[in-house]
């Protein structure tokens, strides 16, 4: 009866999260006309898979961490989801509803009244920014999902001792730095969380604890090897995602040209903390700076959404200078003035391959 009253419990949370960040990419590609340059990016490199004059895996590219790509190609295999990208809406939308399933997991197992877990699992799916993020194409719900699912399996190891909820916990790990680079920070976490465990679980067999080290650790390499070997094989460098002039390398100076007084921080992390902290634009630059994928793009319009409604320019999709003003007032930052906020509306009649061009 358990089982089935979870089972139950979790699927109106999936079904319920789903509805929401389905009307939520509606408004934001049909209301809104917002159409973020990395999202659609994404969505060109699934559709020239099959589309393009070299049909292709490869074309899903070396730059991007490519698994919201991959999660894209069945999608956009359906012609109505070709329409304006919303394949890539649709991943985002499944991955927000899989993120507050995981979540409802992590705390059926609190004990908490069910009053409260209701409760706290919506204020997580209607989160502003986590039901922005699960609607818009974008690769950050995607790799929540994965180090959701890492964590909650490495709380079932350190419950029960099972070996197969830790490589579990290392493959979701896996997966989430193919969602994104930077969740190598969560592979080292967890490395070192579980090194540590299993040495005070068992101090007097260190084996047990460097076994347990590489039961986690062995899938992350292996899918992180696999990543590198394939930018060898076809692009004839190993860290071409890393150091191409399409990567972030290649980002991070162009905004050196731009922010010339940073060039002396550049290779210092400590100093660009303590010199960029409390400036104005601190997150736009340092988001540019540390090479990160630039998460936060959207705040700006989301801000302007919240605070101010929809102003005209917004509407209508376009650069409109006092639309962008006042998404970049009311956000407090320069996030609304970078190219990734800017909209991009297409036409019904429109071929998606003009579509897809659109956003290079």
């Amino acid at each position: 009866m358990t089982k089935r009253r979870t089972a139950l419990e979790l699927l109106v949370v999936g079904l319920s999260a789903f509805v929401a960040n389905a009307i939520m990419a509606y408004l934001v590609v049909f209301r809104l006309n917002l159409f973020l340059t990395d999202a659609m990016a994404r969505t060109r490199s699934a559709w020239q898979v099959f589309f393009s004059g070299e049909p292709k895996l490869a074309n899903v590219g070396f730059v991007w961490a490519p698994l919201p790509t991959l999660l894209q190609l069945p999608f956009v295999l359906i012609p109505p989801l070709r329409y304006k990208g919303l394949s890539g809406n649709l991943v985002t939308v499944l991955a927000g509803a899989a993120s507050a399933m995981l979540v409802a997991l992590f705390l059926r197992r609190t004990k908490l009244p069910a009053l409260l877990r209701w409760l706290m699992v919506a204020a997580f799916v209607l989160n502003p920014m986590v039901i922005f993020y699960s609607s818009n194409g974008m690769s950050e719900m995607v790799v929540i999902l994965f180090v959701l699912a890492a964590t909650y399996l490495y709380i079932r190891w350190h419950e029960t001792g099972l070996w197969t909820y830790l490589a579990g916990a290392g493959a979701a790990t896996g997966a989430a730095f193919l969602a994104r680079y930077d969740a190598l920070f969560v592979a080292v976490a967890l490395t070192m969380a579980i090194g540590l465990e299993a040495l005070v679980r068992r101090p007097d067999r260190p084996r047990f604890s460097e076994s347990s080290v590489l039961m986690f650790g062995a899938p992350v390499a292996y899918i992180v090897a696999l990543w590198i070997a394939s930018n060898w094989a076809i692009m004839g460098d190993p860290l071409f995602f890393a150091r191409s002039i399409y990567s972030n390398a290649g980002q991070i100076g162009y905004q050196l040209t731009i922010y010339t007084n940073l060039v002396p921080l550049k290779g210092n992390l400590v100093a660009r903390r303590m010199a960029l902290a409390g400036s104005a634009g601190y997150r736009v630059v340092s988001d540019s700076v540390l090479g990160g994928e630039r998460i936060c793009r959207a705040v700006g319009p989301v801000s302007a959404l919240l605070h101010h409604g929809h102003p005209h320019g917004v509407r209508a999709g376009r650069r409109h200078p006092s639309a962008i003003r006042s998404m970049a007032n009311s956000s407090g930052s320069c996030l609304a003035c970078r190219p990734g906020c800017l909209r991009l509306q297409f036409g019904p009649g429109d071929a998606p391959a003009h579509r897809m061009g659109a956003v290079e």
